[in-house]
């Protein structure tokens, strides 16, 4: 086959046309079969007018079957440079019959020119934005590995990642086994981003929409985690069987040799490290945990919802390593607190009314406990603390209610007795303001009587930020009586009244008005209101309290001078009564949690339970759903959302594993709804709204 090859830097002389830069193949006769369809046939007609670029050529292009005006404008943009103004406006044949070419060069010639390649890649950045061809995609960059492989490791190891940027995230498993055994080769740690693309293609990586909706949160996200876990990055290992990689030419004359019968032409062997697929099943994990954990964020992100100030639900539910990068959308409002609400140290006190529009919650007289609890937990995300928790009492924040405010110190959650000590402090602030002044012996005092129930720090600048809310209004203690009391059973009520007793009675006297607040919380308990008296009366362990009588009216008259000394009534604990009080404390604190949690179950579930949905479970909208699934899915989507607790029993109750049961209801929903039904968090939230035009109103 008579051909001519001129190579890169050198032009080319053809009619009146200067072909620039070679890199062209030139043929002075008729070629036998299968030829080189890119050649420029010397003796071939070329029309005076080119044929408009945008023209097909057809498939598989050969130049000395193109049409003569087709020939005239293949070569002025040989001459021009090889680059269109208007790209767009270049059928993709004129770059295949050039790529042709090169294809041969590299392939059959083992032409080793770094030229070819870069030519190949400016090439494919020019035009590829302006065609959504797989084929320009596929053919030009997978010559570009194979190419760029053949000439060193040192040479290619510059060249992929440029070829991995241009592939937009869709490299495939050959251009994979080159770059791997590339990095194993140079003895350098697997990057991220090619772990990221090892994810991307592993059938165990979870396929999911978020990927797209939340595409540079999702990146951000995975490379935080995969570098968390290897900071320096997977050290590769290759099995000792190498791995093969082929490269399939685009030419119709290069292809009959890669046909049944022929050794392959065009394969290397390369160090195989995609055949140790063990080394890489956590990147695979790592993968699916951030489609789960940005499930909420992109369900944030596509809701119509508005809050007063945009974009702070979607900032909620980022995961953590992805907050720490954003200031939060309420800093605005930490900076005004920090330097105008009212404080003790580091504690800030502010109502609940300047926080509830941050979050969407117009004004009313009271917010109900799912609005305090998404107050709470959003705060929680910001890195602070709120005080009271709503999940530690037992009735709603009102709008003008003062909370405690501080900055976390650790993400570690409070002990469990913590909710049952909050609890107690509620009942015993009544008691110890009853005189209308809370003393700070009284304080003091409480603080020797739980000291045993304390184990950290925290724990205990939590309560006291507590205290400092209801010691500024005691009222909300008092206000909290009914509320607090009604849930006893009782198993426990008798043994709490007992200790509120003790407690009214711990400096040897019990005031008229502490009697007054211990009626008021014996009928709250379901008691007798004289249930106080007959213990002090009755109980050997009261036998030296004093029932004081009551104080006198104030009348007008002069006014009595002020003892030297006076004697703080209400709660003035001597050690031995403490000591002989711990056993007690504790005992009802255990109770006093365990209320706690049993109403926080309740609530999570019963309370927000739909009406039963009496649907045929073979309905159409469950067809992608396995079948096993199906009656669970029935049951859980009564909820808006359930315990951790309830759906394991729904899913044992139904054969399932729990979590095979959420995954796969997600990956379904995912699929046919657009977005995960499940939230993993306490309690688990349900996206009834996805499934509106199945449900009941």
């Amino acid at each position: 086959m008579s051909l001519t090859w001129y190579p890169s830097g050198q032009n080319v002389q053809f009619l009146d046309l200067v072909l620039k830069d070679g890199m062209i193949y030139v043929a002075s006769e008729v070629q036998k079969w299968p030829g080189e369809p890119s050649a420029i046939m010397l003796n071939a007609q070329v029309a005076k007018h080119p044929d408009h670029p945008a023209n097909d050529l057809g498939y598989y292009p050969n130049y000395e079957s193109i049409s003569s005006a087709q020939r005239r404008a293949y070569l002025e943009w040989l001459a021009s440079g090889r680059r269109d103004a208007q790209p767009d406006q270049r059928a993709l044949g004129y770059l295949f019959l050039y790529f042709y070419g090169i294809e041969r060069r590299i392939c059959v010639s083992g032409d080793r020119d770094p030229a070819l390649l870069e030519e190949l890649v400016a090439l494919f950045k020019h035009y590829g934005p302006c065609h959504n061809s797989r084929s320009l995609r596929g053919y030009f960059l997978s010559l570009a590995h194979f190419g760029g492989r053949m000439i060193n490791p040192q040479y290619y190891r510059g060249l992929w990642p440029r070829l991995i940027d241009l592939d937009e995230g869709k490299t495939g498993e050959e251009p994979m086994k080159l770059v791997l055994a590339n990095l194993f080769e140079l003895n350098e740690p697997l990057h991220w981003s090619i772990a990221y693309r090892l994810a991307l293609g592993d059938p165990n990586s979870k396929r999911s929409s978020i990927v797209k909706k939340a595409q540079l949160e999702f990146w951000n996200l995975f490379q935080k985690r995969y570098e968390n876990e290897y900071s320096t990055g997977i050290l590769l290992k290759a099995a000792k069987q190498p791995a093969v990689f082929r490269y399939r030419p685009a030419s119709s004359a290069l292809l009959p040799q890669t046909s049944y019968g022929n050794a392959y032409a065009y394969e290397i062997n390369v160090a195989n490290v995609l055949g140790l697929h063990s080394q890489f099943q956590r990147v695979s994990e790592i993968w699916n945990s951030c489609v789960d954990d940005l499930s909420g964020y992109t369900r944030s992100i596509s809701s119509k919802r508005q809050t007063d100030v945009a974009g702070l639900n979607s900032w909620m539910a980022l995961p953590a390593e992805l907050k720490s990068s954003r200031p939060s959308p309420m800093q605005p409002y930490w900076d005004w607190m920090t330097d105008n609400a009212p404080h003790e140290g580091d504690v800030m006190f502010v109502t609940v009314g300047s926080i509830a529009p941050w979050f969407g919650i117009a004004e009313r007289i009271k917010i109900n406990r799912s609005q305090a609890n998404e107050i709470a937990y959003g705060i929680a995300g910001m890195g602070w603390t709120i005080a009271p928790h709503p999940a530690h009492i037992d009735q709603p924040y009102a709008w003008n209610q003062e909370v405690a405010i501080y900055r976390r110190e650790s993400e570690n959650p409070v002990e469990p007795q913590v909710p049952g000590l909050v609890r107690l402090l509620y009942l015993m602030m009544p008691i110890a303001a009853s005189d209308g002044t809370v003393e700070s012996e009284e304080i003091e005092a409480f603080h020797r009587l739980i000291d045993h129930e304390m184990t950290n720090e925290e724990d205990w600048k939590y309560l006291k930020a507590v205290e400092a809310v209801l010691m500024r209004d005691t009222n909300v203690a008092v206000n909290a009586l009914a509320s607090m009391t009604k849930h006893f059973t009782s198993r426990n009520r008798d043994s709490v009244f007992r200790l509120l007793v003790h407690i009214a009675a711990a400096d040897g006297e019990v005031a008229p008005e502490e009697l007054k607040i211990l009626r008021k919380i014996a009928r709250g308990l379901q008691l007798s209101p004289d249930a106080a008296e007959l213990m002090l009366r009755d109980d050997i362990a009261f036998r030296e309290v004093v029932v004081s009588d009551a104080k006198p009216t104030k009348r007008v008259g002069e006014a009595i001078p002020i003892k030297s000394q006076v004697t703080p009534v209400g709660l003035k604990l001597d050690m031995n009564r403490i000591a002989a009080l711990t056993q007690e404390t504790h005992e009802v604190v255990a109770m006093l949690s365990a209320v706690m949690v049993d109403d926080g179950s309740k609530g999570a579930t019963e309370s927000l339970r739909e009406t039963v949905i009496t649907v045929d479970a073979n309905q159409n909208w469950l067809s992608g759903l396995e079948p096993r699934y199906r009656a669970a899915l029935l049951r859980v989507v009564e909820f808006h959302d359930m315990t951790p607790a309830s759906f394991d029993a729904l899913a044992v109750e139904n054969r399932l594993m729990p979590d095979d049961l959420f995954n796969s209801i997600n990956a379904w929903a995912d699929e046919t709804l657009g977005d995960f039904l499940l939230e993993r968090s306490d309690p688990i939230r349900i996206y009834r709204e996805l499934l509106s035009s199945f449900l009941p109103n």
